[in-house]
C-alpha cells in the first residue's frame, strides 16, 4: 500500500499542479497452491493549462523570444484537444482535473511442472476541463469568464494475457495469447460560449458539441517460445509471434478502418565465455501497433485520419557483451541496428501542426557502454555512455528536406553516478547527466488564412547534477532530501518549454 502527494506553483504561465496517488497490491494463496493477485491504483491531478508566453510563434520574428508576461519564462502554451476557436486557447485559471482508476487481477496455478497464468486489466480515466476567457480577444470579455466546460472520458481500455509454461527435458516451452481493446469514451460539453468562441471564426463549430468516440482499437497476439539449454554454456531462445490489429470506426465515423497482421520470428543466442563473461546475439522482427494517444491524434489532429495510419514493422539486430565484476559490479557493451518500416511520428508543435503519421522508413543504430563498480565497501560508482544515429525516409511533412534524421535524438548521452554509504545507514546518491545537441523540425502557422511553415531548430547540449540523500527513521520510515539541477543549468528537454532551475525538496516514506 502506498500513497503520495505533490504540489507545485506556476513555473510556466498558469501551469500550477497538485496531485494525489494511492495504490494497493494484494496476494492471496489458495489451498490448491494457486495464487490470486489484485491491484488498484487511484490518481487525481489538477493542472493549469500552460498559456503561450511568446509574443510570436514565428521563430524569425523578434517577438519569438519576448514574453507576454515577464513574470514567467518565455515558453509555448497549449490548446485544448479536439476543438478549435477562441475557447480552446486557455486564459488565466484554465485547468483540468483528471481522475484515473487502474485495476488489475491475476491468477497463477501450477499443475505438476506446468504453470498457467492469467492477468487482466481495466482502465478508467476522466478529465474535467474548464477554459476561461482572455482579455483583448473578444470585445466585452475580460479575463476569467467561463467559456468552455467539458468532460473527456480519456481512457476506457482493457485487456489481458494468458500463458502456459512447461519444462520438457532441456527445453522450457512458453505459449501465450494477449488481447487488448484500446478505447476512449464520450466527450461531453456542459457549456460553451459560442459568442466568444466563434468571434473572428465565423461558422466555426468544431468541438463545440458533445460527441461519442470515433474509433476503437483491438489487438490479438499469439506466441510460442522455446528456451533450449544446449549445454552448460549455450542457451538458444527461439520464438514466433502472430499479431492481428484492427482499428474500427464506430458511432457513424467516416474515418477509414485500419487493419493489419504479421508473423514475426525471434532468435536469441547466449554463450558463456567464462563464468563471468557472456555474449548475447538477438535477431528478430516485430510489429508495433499504434497506441491510443497515437490513433486519437491521427484521427482528431491535423492529419484528420488521412492517410491511413499503419503499424510499425521492424527488423532488429542486437549484440551484447557482459562481464561480471566483484560484488554487484558489471561491465556491459551493447550495439544495435533497427530498420523500421512505417515509423510512427508524433508531431505536436504548439505553434502549428499537431498530428500523427507514418514515415516510409527509419533506421536507428548505436552502441552503449555501461557498468557498475564497487570501489570500496562504502563507495559504488556507475556510468553509461551512448552513441546513436538515425536516418529517415519519406517524411510527408518535411517537404523542404530540412532533416534526414529523427527529431531531437541526441548523438551522445551519458551518466556518471556514485552511491556513498554514510554513518547511521544514510545513503547519498549523486548523478551527473549529459545530453548532447539535438535538432528537430518545428512547424508554425502564419498569415490569414493560416499557412503552415517548417523550420529546423536546435536544442543545446546540457549537463546537470542531482543529489539525493536517504535517511532511515526508526524501523520502517525514511526521510529523503534532494537537489535537482544543483548548478541551476538552463535547458529544454522539449522545444519551447524551459525546465525549472535548481529544485530542492524533501520526502517522507513509511512502510506498513
Amino acid at each position: 500500500m502506498a500513497g503520495s502527494f505533490q504540489k507545485s506553483g506556476e513555473y510556466l504561465w498558469n501551469n500550477d499542479f497538485e496531485g494525489r496517488n494511492l495504490s494497493l497490491a494484494a496476494e492471496l494463496d489458495t489451498i490448491w497452491q494457486g495464487q490470486f493477485t489484485f491491484g488498484i491504483q487511484y490518481a487525481n491531478a489538477e493542472r493549469g493549462f500552460m498559456r503561450n508566453n511568446r509574443q510570436s510563434t514565428n521563430p524569425d520574428n523578434p517577438g519569438f523570444l519576448q514574453p507576454l508576461d515577464a513574470r514567467y519564462p518565455v515558453a509555448f502554451g497549449e490548446n485544448l484537444s479536439g476543438g478549435g476557436g477562441n475557447a480552446f486557447t486557455p486564459g488565466p485559471g484554465s485547468h483540468w482535473d483528471k481522475t484515473k482508476y487502474y485495476f488489475d487481477l491475476g491468477y497463477s496455478q501450477p499443475i505438476g511442472d506446468t504453470l498457467a497464468e492469467l492477468k487482466i486489466y481495466k482502465n478508467y480515466e476522466d478529465r474535467d476541463e474548464k477554459s476561461y476567457s482572455r482579455a483583448g480577444v473578444v470585445a466585452g470579455y475580460g479575463d476569467g469568464a467561463l467559456v468552455l466546460d467539458r468532460t473527456v472520458e480519456s481512457d476506457r481500455s482493457y485487456g489481458g494475457v494468458f500463458t502456459i509454461s512447461k519444462p520438457l527435458g532441456e527445453h522450457e516451452i512458453l505459449v501465450g495469447v494477449d488481447h487488448q481493446v484500446l478505447a476512449y469514451g464520450d466527450i461531453t460539453i456542459s457549456s460553451v460560449d459560442n459568442t466568444y468562441n466563434t468571434t473572428g471564426f465565423p461558422g466555426w463549430v468544431w468541438g463545440t458539441t458533445s460527441y461519442q468516440p470515433s474509433q476503437k482499437g483491438e489487438t490479438w497476439g499469439y506466441y510460442l517460445q522455446d528456451d533450449w539449454r544446449i549445454s552448460d554454456r549455450l542457451l538458444l531462445t527461439a520464438g514466433l509471434r502472430y499479431d492481428r490489429y484492427h482499428n474500427q470506426s464506430i458511432n457513424g465515423s467516416t474515418l477509414p478502418s485500419l487493419k493489419d497482421d504479421a508473423v514475426t520470428p525471434r532468435l536469441t543466442v547466449s554463450y558463456d565465455l567464462t563464468s563471468d563473461d557472456k555474449v548475447t546475439v538477438a535477431a528478430y522482427q516485430a510489429m508495433r501497433t499504434p497506441g491510443m494517444p497515437e490513433t486519437y491524434w491521427w484521427a482528431e489532429g491535423d492529419t484528420n485520419g488521412n492517410p491511413a495510419l499503419k503499424p510499425e514493422k521492424s527488423k532488429a539486430l542486437e549484440l551484447t557483451y557482459r562481464r561480471n565484476l566483484p560484488g554487484s559490479g558489471f561491465l556491459r557493451l551493447a550495439a544495435y541496428h533497427y530498420k523500421i518500416d512505417d515509423f510512427i511520428l508524433f508531431r505536436f508543435d504548439s505553434g502549428g501542426f499537431r498530428g500523427v503519421y507514418n514515415l516510409d522508413r527509419a533506421v536507428l543504430q548505436g552502441a552503449s557502454l555501461d557498468g557498475r563498480l564497487e570501489l570500496t565497501d562504502w563507495l559504488t560508482g556507475r556510468a553509461n555512455l551512448t552513441r546513436q544515429h538515425s536516418k529517415k525516409e519519406g517524411d510527408a511533412y518535411d517537404t523542404a528536406g530540412l532533416s534526414g534524421e529523427i527529431d531531437y535524438l541526441p548523438a551522445w548521452k551519458g551518466n556518471l553516478g556514485a552511491e556513498i554509504k554514510l554513518p547511521w545507514e544514510m545513503v547519498l546518491n549523486a548523478d551527473l547527466r549529459y545530453v548532447g545537441k539535438r535538432e528537430g523540425i518545428y512547424s508554425y502557422s502564419a498569415g490569414w488564412p493560416a499557412v503552415t511553415n517548417f523550420k529546423l531548430m536546435t536544442l543545446s547540449s546540457h549537463t546537470t547534477l542531482d543529489l539525493d540523500l536517504r535517511i532511515p527513521v526508526m524501523n520502517k520510515g525514511e526521510i529523503g532530501l534532494y537537489v535537482e539541477n544543483l548548478f541551476d543549468k538552463k535547458y529544454e528537454e522539449r522545444l519551447g518549454y524551459p525546465m525549472p532551475g535548481r529544485m530542492i525538496g524533501a520526502t517522507f516514506k513509511i512502510n506498513f
